[in-house]
This record gives C-alpha cells, structure tokens and sequence, in this order.
C-alpha cells in the first residue's frame, strides 16, 4: 500500500505543504498486487504431482515422479515412490524421505490431523517396502500416517481388483476420516457399482479401519474430482456426469459438470448439472459466505455457459475456466468464463474471512483475461491468479512464471496461512526467467516452492502531518527539510510537489 503527500506550490515565492488525508479528508490508497517474497527450488525429477500441507513451523511438501521416470528420491525404494521434504518457515529444508515399495507409488494429499500426526492419501502398485497391506490389484488407494519426523505409524489399501483413483481425504468433527475415490467395479473392499465409473466415499477411524461406504452413480460414467465437507458436517462434491441420468440430473451434450450435497449416511440431499453444449468437466469448490463457489472446465457456450473465449484457429476448443456461485442449493448466483484463446485450467480455489474468492489455475492464453510475464514464449505454461469479490467483482490477476513450462498439479497444491498469504508447490521448468529466480540446468523442471503475499491484506496505517515549516520564503531560504513518522505496514512513502515548477524534492522516504 502506498500513501500520496503533496507539497503544494504557490509559483514565485511562498511553498505550503499538507497531507492529502487532511486537505480532503482520506489518505489516497493504491492496492498493489500479490508478489512472491521468498521462494526456493529442488531437485529436478519426471514429477507428476506434488502437494503441500502446513505444519506449525514450516511446511511440508509431497510429490511422486511420472511411472517411466528413472531419477532416484533420496532412499528411493521403487520406481517411483512418494517423497516428502520438511522445511521450516522460509523454505530451508529439514529432511526428506520416501515411502513406497517396488512398484509405482503416487501422492494426492497430505493432511494435517493433530500437531504430531499426519494423513498421507495416494495410489500404490506395491505388495512390499512400507506398502505391508497388500495390494487388490491394480492401483489400490493407499492411506498412511506419519508424525512430525516423518517415522511411518501404519498404512492401509483399499479398492477392488481393478484400477481405483483416489480423490481426496477430509477430517470430520468426531475425528475420523471420510475419503473419496473414482472406482470401475464392485469387489474387494467395494459392496456396489453401477457403471462403468462411480464415486466411492468411505469413512475411516484414526487407524484407517473401514467404518461405512456409499457408492454414487448410476449406468454411465460419473467421477467425482473434489469435495469439501461443509458447515453442516455434509459432503459437497463436484466432478464430471457422462451420458448418464443421475439422481435427476442429465448432462447437456451428455456431458456436464456436477454439483452435489451427500449426508453422512450416504443420502443425497441434492443434486445439481450444469454446462455447455460442448463436453465440460468438473474441477474444485470450496464453501464461501451463504453458499460454494466452483471452478470447471468448459470447451464452448450454451446452456449455462456464456463468455467463452473461442480460438477459432485451434484445432479443437481449448477450456476456459468457468467460476460459479452458488446458494446452499447448488443454484446459480453469478458465473463468469475466464481465461484466453488458449488452454486455461482451474487447480485450486480458496475463500478468505472477507469472503474474497481466490483461483488458482494454469494457462497458456496470453490474452482475453490473461496477462503473461514478458519472458513467455507465447506457448509456455503459466501459474494464474485471479481474486474476486464475493459477487464476481475482479480484484485482480496475476501469472507467475518465465520462459518455459510452469504449473501447479492439483488442489493441495496451494495453501494459505494466517488469512494473509499463500505458499504454492509448484513445477518449474525455467532457470533465472522471468519470476523464477533460481537457477535450473537440468532438463527436467523443478520443484519450485515459493510465498506468495497478499499485499491487499496489509492496510497501510495513516501517517500523521509532514513536520518542518508550513510557509517557506524560497528566495531566502532556497532548502527546506520535512519529515514524517512512519506508520504500520506503510513500506514506502511518495511525495509530490504541485506545480511542478515550484521546485524539486529530493530523499524521498520519510523525510524530504
């Protein structure tokens, strides 16, 4: 935040200075926009996902390598396996680890359940290393827990003889666990299916043992892609219905986007579709102020749809990023289609106390709605920032990014603390460009861990009258000092002189 003072000028002889909060009753205020204060970056891999989870004293990250990858975790126990890195408050890092087994191990989520404890949600192909609860085939969805020093306390699989695909894991007031999974048959530890893929949600006690599950779906396709558990202790899920009929609902163009509330027996308390005309899929909601916010994906107008930025030249429709406000029942309050001609990608959105929406997404448009850093190379991927009132206002945009690929790979890629800024573990691909400030050699991007600060968030203290003299004769006394006290969160203080001809100020600062 920055304060404006004004010396004003009498031409010839006489200069007067006052501050602008006096003269018209109100310091003048311009919001600046977010800025990375510190950020870091480790060890290039073939990384796939990585996540983030905070801890009283610094943050952990997590991350897991493409399956054909060949770069080795520090005590790498397959190929690839799931790491975990400690750093404290500004990024220094305390240790790292692997778990996993011989097979492929990927990461979704880790969760924060107690100042010693923590829940890990992925995938295993494993039957061995720390994967001791066998595997009942395919992926299996690996839940396991560690403490603060990263010690393994237990873990559990769960799925069907098939491929099971976690989704996320949240905490529930009595203290267990409810998890979400997209599943393509019955068997194992899954009473039903329906279709052809269905949203598996069970509940599990602190030791991961199973204590209820519901199977949602129907003949078709339905994947669930996030879920919140809101102010009532109920599930709100988003994700993608596929020709399908479901629970009253029916996709436009057989394909839509989903929103729904499910008590914790299992029972749908409603059921919402929205869309285009074209395919759309489901992304991330959060809970805001009297309702949910979501983020999809949409390749085109009609139904629900208007604003999107068509590219007439691309081969097939890129996505925009269409953000939504709901009430408590799922209907329509605003939406609005944001992005470029290019692919715009919704990843994570966050709520703050004032009710501020923040989206993070990735992108490659460089127009429309977004603005690129000057060292993109017009084709390179980018994170997006987007803040929003709580009606749909724009605050502001911003990308994050340099000359080559950059992008966050999921929900839990993004974190905010103390309502006041926001750390991202990230992938970046550039060295020494643009915002990415260190340096990568490797072919392979980096995690790139950084601190985003909201400055917005710091309202700037009103500083009080310029001190030194109110009336000044210039042609005796040609130099005349003023000096000002600072105040809270101010950084930098901007004098003016009006006319400008009355004279010159020099030391700007506190004193001039």
């Amino acid at each position: 935040m920055k304060k404006f003072f004004i010396i004003f000028g009498i031409i010839r002889r006489v200069l007067i200075i006052t501050a602008l909060g006096t003269l018209w009753g109100l310091p003048r205020v311009i919001a600046q926009q977010p800025y990375i204060s510190w950020q870091n970056c480790y060890n290039p891999i073939h990384q796939y996902k990585i996540a983030i989870c905070p801890y009283p004293g610094g943050v952990f990250t997590l991350r897991s390598g493409e399956q054909k990858s060949s770069v080795v975790f520090h005590g790498f126990l397959g190929y690839p396996d799931i790491e975990i890195i400690r750093f404290d408050s500004l990024g220094n890092k305390q240790w790292e680890k692997s778990y996993g087994g011989s097979h492929y191990e990927f990461v979704i989520q880790m969760l924060e359940y107690s100042n010693d404890r923590y829940y890990v949600l992925g995938g295993a192909r494993s039957t061995d290393g720390d994967v001791q609860s066998g595997n009942k085939g395919g992926f299996d969805i690996w839940l396991f827990a560690i403490d603060t020093t990263g010690s393994l306390l237990w873990e559990k699989t769960y799925g069907t003889a098939g491929d099971d695909y976690p989704v996320r894991v949240a905490k529930l007031p009595d203290g267990s666990l409810v998890l979400c999974a997209n599943i393509y048959q019955q068997g194992g530890d899954v009473d039903t299916a329906y279709g052809d893929a269905d949203m598996w949600f069970f509940r599990v006690d602190t030791l991961g043992n199973i204590l209820w599950q519901k199977t949602l779906g129907a003949e078709g396709f339905n994947y669930c892609s996030d879920f919140i558990i809101n102010d009532k202790g109920n599930i709100v899920l988003t994700g993608t219905n596929v020709r399908d009929y479901f629970s009253g609902c029916y996709a436009p163009q057989n394909q839509s986007i989903i929103l729904m509330e499910v008590d914790l027996e299992g029972k749908i308390l409603w059921n919402r579709c929205y869309g285009s005309w074209s395919p759309d899929y489901g992304g991330v909601v959060t809970q805001c102020q009297d309702g949910y916010v979501f983020a999809a994906r949409v390749y085109g107008d009609g139904e629900f749809v208007e604003g999107y930025h068509q590219n007439t030249y691309a081969y097939s429709p890129p996505p925009d990023i269409w953000l939504v406000r709901t009430d408590w029942q799922g209907f329509i309050l605003w939406k609005k289609c944001l992005g470029g001609s290019n692919e715009d990608v919704p990843v994570s959105l966050i709520t703050d106390d004032a009710g501020d929406i923040y989206l993070f997404g990735k992108t490659r448009s460089d127009d429309y709605d977004v603005k690129r850093q000057l060292e993109s190379n017009g084709t390179n991927s980018e994170i997006w920032m987007v803040k929003c009132f709580s009606n749909g206002g724009l605050i502001y945009k911003r990308c994050f990014g340099g000359g080559e690929d950059e992008g966050l790979s999921m929900k839990s890629s993004v974190i905010m603390q103390n309502n006041r800024h926001f750390i991202l573990a990230a992938s970046a691909l550039s060295s020494l460009s643009g915002d990415v400030a260190c340096e990568n050699l490797n072919p392979l991007p980096s995690m790139w861990l950084l601190k985003i600060e909201r400055c917005d968030e710091y309202e700037a203290g009103v500083p009080g009258q310029p001190e030194g003299d109110t009336a000044v004769f210039t042609l005796s006394e040609p130099e005349t000092q003023y000096q000002i006290q600072p105040s809270e969160n101010n950084w930098r203080f901007d004098w003016q002189l009006e006319p400008p001809e009355a004279g010159r100020i020099t030391n700007l600062g506190l004193k001039a």
